[in-house]
């Protein structure tokens, strides 16, 4: 067996762990599986292994496995790696997936405890699937904490009356998407307050990030007493003709693409990218029906002028037609179309159906397409391409003889029902969002450019556009009051505002700054209680990006030593790779004193220079516009902390963040060569204090380096000592003894 020959005996086991391993009144089986190519790690294993075996009166035996040569056992007890260690006792087992004494006294710990910790992880916000086998899933992660003694069920707290359950060990909020609301946020500081564990993975894109804000719809009431809106959040709000607020619908469990009134004005309709539509009690926000059919993605909605049918939209190339009285799909629904849809429209009358949408082939030719149908029978009128570029909405004219269409390519289509001619200008150079009709004619453009373009009826003149500005982005979509004199404007990415016009004078009469903001009460509710504030940015790493991916897959080297989730990672040596994430900072004057935060990694810094640093926050939206690079001032120069721990000395409770959900996802724990999984159980087993099950004194990593006393001269002569002399003697040495054997034979 292999020898510990280190200065420090590092292989040898602490008083704590002899103690434990002398009182065992169980057998346990270690099973180390290692690779032949593993032979270093292989021997180093074999060191504790046996250190282990002797302390432990001949209770602890263990044995190697080739897991590439004996894959049926290795998938028998979830090894997906070499190096991992499985103790056995019973039908009862734990990994510990590092070889030293730490992971495997925890893992043989776990073995006799037993009894697996209760975790909850959150849904109803459109959190990671902790079942779900997709790469964003998080199935992975489940087998992965169940291997580690964690028992995982999930937790709607909306639907289970605001509160965690007594027997929660442990709360997993995994990506949000949708915001929390304040009674949900007071459900989770209640556990907290109580001494509850908590880990929060910030996804960006989501809540809080700089993916996550703006307004994506609006709609005016049928009355003229205010309009709705929908937005990223995964909310749909109800405001005054001014602007105040009145209610949020909550419900969905991601963006909400679309809100739509009924034309009596007493019902809602919204479309999410959940995959749902939801039907509103406009008046008290309440939720009187939820219609599933579309697969994720982008949708519009819109109600027939006489209110009897709802009709519905996706990227899933489909039109749902749902009759109001029963909410049951019509006869002929779905409605299919050869793209994917991004806009729906009834004709005034309702007799006719419209949907435009358009891709982009293999070939990278873009199309973009109007398709019309009889609303009665279902039967198709028209499918017809009139864009270069996807058509993105649509409105009839108000005498309903013309469809009208906007495209990306700055084309505005259209089609003439009465000679089901179709004909295509281009009125701008920028891509068209939105579209809107006013009573009188006037036709209403929302460009990408975040400016908006009002035309007199009847012409096709750009000159003559009276043009609004305000918006510092995409106009999503529009509205028009049913007088005609007011016009509320909706944009997404940064600016993430509601704007309110005179189409008379064409000035701002109103604005609503933060419709759908991209912070929530969640957030918002760590930065005041533990003093950890989620960053509205997108870390970027150009010292360790993964080149095969993208400047937003940064690998974390970077580890705190003084954090027993951090530590062993320096051990091990593993990066984690990240896909998307959030910077993290302290905010000093937030926590209180009884908080301690300790970092956990941060991003590298390899420039050293402050003006040009090699990692920071991007606080631009790179996916619309933005440029990836670092601007002072602006952005959140690196190193950036991703990850911190938190404990609140009086109450107990414990909260890890990290700034990303992909690290968990089963897409970043398929690579056996970085340190994910490493990173979830040794956060998981911090949080519900597995790690003082043994109070294992911290290894001492001291690097200690030789300094010569030789002089110039006297390296050389040193050198040719251990090269020639000394192997020179030993067979000297070896002849001698074999002549004296010789002699007295």
């Amino acid at each position: 067996a292999p020898i510990d020959v280190t200065e420090n005996k590092e292989y040898r086991l602490t008083q704590e762990t002899l103690d434990f391993l002398g009182e065992m009144n169980a057998d346990v089986e270690a099973i180390a599986f290692y690779s032949t190519q593993d032979a270093s790690g292989r021997e180093e294993a074999e060191l504790w292994l046996g250190n282990y075996a002797r302390a432990s009166n001949g209770r602890l035996t263990y044995r190697f496995v080739d897991p590439d040569r004996n894959p049926t056992e290795a998938q028998q007890y979830g090894v997906t790696r070499t190096g991992t260690i499985v103790f056995v006792q019973g039908d009862r087992n734990a990994q510990a997936i590092y070889p030293d004494e730490r992971n495997m006294t925890s893992a043989l710990v776990q073995v006799f405890i037993g009894d697996a910790r209760q975790v909850f992880y959150l849904t109803g916000h459109g959190e990671r699937d902790f079942d779900g086998f997709t790469p964003d899933g998080f199935s992975s992660a489940k087998d992965i904490l169940t291997r580690g003694v964690f028992q995982l069920e999930p937790l709607n707290l909306a639907a289970t009356g605001l509160t965690v359950p007594e027997s929660a060990e442990l709360l997993i909020i995994a990506g949000p998407v949708t915001q929390f609301s304040a009674a949900e946020v007071e459900a989770v500081k209640a556990y907290l307050d109580a001494g509850g564990k908590v880990l929060f993975l910030a996804d960006p894109g989501s809540n809080a990030g700089a993916l996550g804000s703006g307004v994506l719809g609006v709609d005016f009431n049928p009355e003229g007493r205010g309009f709705a809106t929908s937005g990223n959040d995964g909310t749909a709000r109800t405001w005054s003709s001014g602007g105040n607020p009145d209610i949020t619908l909550r419900g969905h469990t991601g963006a909400v693409f679309d809100v739509a009134y009924s034309p009596d004005g007493e019902t809602l309709a919204t479309i999410s990218i959940d995959g749902t539509v939801r039907v509103w009690n406009a008046d008290s926000g309440e939720e009187v029906r939820q219609l599933e059919g579309h697969s994720s993605g982008t949708g519009r909605l819109a109600f027939s002028p006489d209110g009897n049918l709802l009709a519905s939209v996706g990227e899933d190339q489909l039109v749902r037609v749902w009759d109001t009285s029963s909410w049951e799909p019509v006869s002929y629904s779905p409605l299919a179309a050869t793209v994917p849809l991004y806009d729906v429209a009834f004709s005034p009358d309702g007799s006719t159906i419209a949907a435009v949408g358009g891709a982009t082939s293999t070939a990278n030719v873009s199309e973009g397409w109007i398709n019309l149908w009889d609303s009665e029978r279902g039967s198709e009128i028209a499918s017809e391409r009139l864009h270069s570029a996807v058509a993105f909405a649509a409105a009839f004219s108000p005498d309903g003889s013309e469809l009208h269409s906007v495209a990306l390519d700055g084309t505005e289509g259209i089609y003439n029902l009465e000679d089901s001619q179709g004909s295509t200008q281009s009125p701008y150079e920028g891509s068209i969002l939105s579209f809107a009709f006013v009573p009188d004619g006037r036709r209403v453009y929302g460009l990408a450019d975040g400016t908006i373009h009002v035309r007199p009826a009847g012409s096709a003149n750009a000159a003559d556009d009276v043009v609004l500005e305000g918006h510092t982005g995409f106009v999503t979509a529009l509205a028009v009051s049913p007088d005609g004199e007011t016009l509320v404007s909706a944009s997404s990415a940064q600016d993430g505002t509601v704007r309110i016009w005179s189409l008379e004078s064409g000035q701002q009469t109103g604005i609503v700054e933060s419709a759908h903001s991209a912070t929530d009460p969640l957030t918002e509710y760590f930065t005041s209680e533990w003093g950890i504030t989620v960053n509205n940015d997108l870390v970027v790493d150009l010292a360790v990006v993964d080149q095969s991916r993208d400047e937003f897959s940064p690998a974390i080297f970077n580890y705190m030593s003084d954090s027993p989730i951090s530590a062993p990672m320096i051990q091990s040596g593993r990066l984690v790779s990240m896909l998307l994430a959030h910077s993290l900072t302290l905010e000093q004057t937030a926590a209180p004193a009884a908080i301690l935060i300790n970092p956990l990694m941060t991003t590298s810094d390899m420039s050293g220079n402050p003006d040009s640093p090699s990692s920071w926050g991007e606080t631009s939206d790179p996916f619309t516009g933005g440029q990836v690079q670092y601007d002072a001032g602006i952005d959140i120069p690196g190193p950036l902390t991703v990850g911190y721990s938190a404990e609140d000395t009086v109450a107990g409770g414990r909260v890890v963040i990290i700034g990303d959900a992909d690290f968990a996802s089963n897409r970043e724990m398929q690579n056996a060569n970085y340190g994910n999984s490493d990173l979830l159980l040794n956060a998981a087993n911090w949080l519900v204090e597995n790690e003082n099950a043994i109070a294992l004194p911290q290894p001492d990593v001291t690097q200690r380096t030789m300094t010569s006393p030789l002089s110039g001269v006297e390296l050389p002569v040193l050198a040719i000592l251990v090269a020639c002399i000394l192997p020179a003697a030993v067979v000297a040495v070896g002849a001698l003894v074999w002549w004296q054997r010789k002699r007295q034979r």
